[in-house]
C-alpha cells in the first residue's frame, strides 16, 4: 500500500460510459475504479491509487481545502464501518481487510477526506524486532485522502495516526507494504523518513495469486477455513482439491512480484534506541525506485 500525497491538479471532464468501458448505468464508486483500471494499463508509471482518486475527484469535483485546515484535532479515531466506507471507494485494494483500529483526518467543516486502518499480524510478517515485541508491533494496512484534501496531508495524517496509536495502544513498531503491481514504491514513506526492510522477507521468488474475470483470489486465502474464499465462485468448502478445481474452472495462477516493505519506530528516545538495536533487518538499505 502507497498511502499517496495529494498533488495540486484536479481535472473536471466527466467521463462518458463509453470511456469507462460500459454501457449500463454504474455507481460513482464502480465508474472512478473503472476508469482508474482503464488509465493504469494506459499509464501504469504512476500508481493505481493516484489514478483512482483523480478518478474520483472528475466524478465529483471539488475545491482543495487549504492547508492551514491540517489540524492536530481534526485527526481521530473512527469505527470499522466509517473506514470501510471511505476505503473501499479511494484506496488501491477497495476492502477493508483485517483491520482493528481505524482513523480519519476531518475538515474544520465535519467532512472526513482521510482514512487509516491499523492490524496486528501475528508470525513471520510482524516480526520485525522480535518476540519482546510481538504485542508492540502494528501494520499499517490501508490508507489514503481524497484529491481535494489539503496538501501534504498524507503524511500529515499518517505521522498524526501513528502517534495517537501509540499514546493509546503502545505500539512502539510500525509496518507496511507497497505493491510494485499497483506502481507503488513507498513514496509516502520516504517522505515520513521511515526505513525501507526489503522485498520479500517472509519469502522469495515472488508469491502466486489466482485470476480470473478481473477477479483475483490471494494465495493464503485458497486453502483458508477449507476454502470460504472460493464459495462465492462456486466452490463448496471442505471437499478439498482447491487447486485442482480453480484451475478446472479457468482460474489462472500468476506469479506475483514481492512487496516492498517498510517500517517506523515511535516512542521516547529510549523506546526508539532500543527498538532499532532489536530490528531484525539492516536499516540502511536505499529506497526502490519506479
Amino acid at each position: 500500500m502507497d498511502n499517496v500525497e495529494c498533488g495540486d491538479s484536479l481535472a473536471v471532464k466527466q467521463p462518458t460510459q463509453s470511456e469507462i468501458g460500459g454501457s449500463n448505468p454504474a455507481s460513482p464508486l464502480q465508474s472512478a475504479r473503472q476508469l482508474a483500471e482503464q488509465r493504469f494499463k494506459t499509464n501504469p508509471v504512476m500508481c493505481f491509487q493516484r489514478h483512482l482518486i483523480e478518478a474520483s475527484a472528475e466524478l465529483n469535483p471539488r475545491e482543495k481545502y487549504p492547508k492551514e485546515f491540517l489540524l492536530h484535532e481534526g485527526v481521530r479515531e473512527i469505527t470499522r464501518a466509517e473506514c470501510a466506507t471511505f476505503i473501499e471507494q479511494y484506496e488501491y485494494l477497495g476492502t477493508l481487510g483485517r483491520g482493528s483500529v481505524y482513523y480519519g483526518l476531518f475538515m474544520p467543516n465535519g467532512e472526513m477526506v482521510g482514512a487509516n486502518c491499523f492490524c496486528t499480524s501475528g508470525g513471520g510478517i510482524g516480526n520485525i524486532c522480535g518476540p519482546e515485541y510481538a504485542g508492540k508491533t502494528a501494520n499499517l494496512a490501508r490508507g489514503c485522502c481524497v484529491l481535494h484534501a489539503p496538501v501534504n496531508a498524507g503524511s500529515f495524517f499518517t505521522a498524526r495516526s501513528i502517534k495517537m496509536a501509540y499514546a493509546k495502544y503502545g505500539w512502539q513498531v510500525y509496518f507496511a507494504y507497497s505493491d510494485p503491481n499497483a506502481s507503488e514504491n513507498g513514496k509516502l514513506y520516504k517522505i515520513l523518513n521511515w526505513y525501507y526492510l526489503g522485498a520479500g522477507l517472509n519469502h522469495s521468488g515472488g508469491h502466486s495469486d489466482w485470476y480470473k474475470d478481473g477477479n483475483r483470489i490471494k494465495s493464503y486465502a485458497v486453502f483458508r477455513d477449507g476454502g470460504k474464499a472460493l464459495v462465492k465462485y462456486g466452490y463448496e468448502p471442505g471437499t478439498g482439491g482447491q487447486w485442482a478445481w480453480l484451475r478446472a474452472n479457468g482460474w489462472e495462477q500468476r506469479i506475483d512480484p514481492d512487496k516492498g516493505k517498510f517500517c517506523w519506530f515511535e516512542g521516547n528516545k529510549r523506546e526508539v534506541r532500543a527498538a532499532k538495536a532489536a530490528c531484525r533487518y539492516p536499516l540502511d538499505l536505499p529506497f526502490p525506485e519506479k
